[in-house]
């Protein structure tokens, strides 16, 4: 069953925030070609109608859209100045949001010796780390 047929107020917020994935003046068109957003949108509306906390679900499911075009080699810079953007502000003072993260980025342990958690081919993630 669709979980956006039992609820109109979840249906219209499932559709209003998913399909930004699928419109072409919002960061996401930037990958289209790379990674299809139709499923992502249809997942997208499903998750955020199933879900208790609405915001949460859709959020992960437009990151997971970015994480996929990530690993095809697309960064979507940017994507949360509009939607889901909570997150940006919640890095501790010495951190800062990146939408490039690996597990090569440099630490202080790092410059003095190799960093033997380094996995090459690692497609980027968004979240906290240090500055430059």
């Amino acid at each position: 069953d669709d979980p956006c047929s039992l609820n109109i107020e979840s249906a219209n917020y499932a559709e209003h925030w998913c399909s930004l994935l699928k419109r072409s003046e919002t960061p996401f068109a930037r990958c289209h070609l790379a990674v299809d957003p139709t499923e992502y949108y249809k997942r997208c509306k499903y998750d955020t109608c199933n879900c208790q906390n609405n915001e949460d679900c859709m959020c992960a499911a437009l990151s997971s859209y970015a994480r996929a075009c990530a690993a095809k080699g697309v960064m979507l810079w940017g994507w949360r100045e509009r939607v889901c953007n909570k997150d940006l502000h919640a890095c501790p003072s010495s951190q800062i949001f990146l939408y490039n993260l690996t597990t090569c980025q440099q630490t202080c342990r790092s410059l003095s010796e190799g960093d033997t958690h380094c996995l090459k081919g690692f497609a980027p993630v968004e979240g906290c780390g240090c500055p430059d």
